[in-house]
């Protein structure tokens, strides 16, 4: 009778985990100010993950630096303004959201930017008026 080997589970292919990120945390510097964000996190995990990653602000046209963003309730409904200029950017995120998240491969996770009107899903705030203050 064969003796059987066990296998050893790190000798085994393990497929990578495709992860989305925001752009920001430290592939891109295109946070409002210009900026890259040191995430400890992604840092930790590049090696071993394969990164899908997007800046929806400046995929809809934006650059970096710009002026800050922020979501607003008007009428009692949300829209996506640029306090500083009165520029209304819903129509275009909501474009861009539309073409972009069927069109995105399989994913195992996201790592967003906490509190980012455009990417976020915590910390989001919502304010009652353009006014810039």
């Amino acid at each position: 009778m064969t003796k059987v080997k066990p296998l050893d589970r790190y000798q085994m292919p393990h497929p990578r985990p495709k992860l989305y990120a925001s752009k920001c945390l430290g592939f891109c510097n295109c946070w409002w100010n210009g900026q890259k964000i040191f995430s400890d996190f992604v840092e930790k995990v590049k090696p071993f993950v394969d990164f899908v990653t997007h800046c929806p602000e400046v995929e809809i046209g934006l650059g970096s630096p710009r002026k800050w963003l922020r979501i607003v309730v008007v009428d009692g409904e949300k829209r996506f303004v640029q306090p500083s200029t009165g520029s209304d950017y819903t129509d275009e995120m909501t474009d861009y959201i539309g073409l972009t998240v069927p069109a995105l491969p399989p994913l195992d996770g996201f790592i967003l930017r906490m509190g980012s009107p455009s990417c976020s899903m915590k910390g989001i705030k919502y304010y009652q008026g353009v006014d810039p203050k």
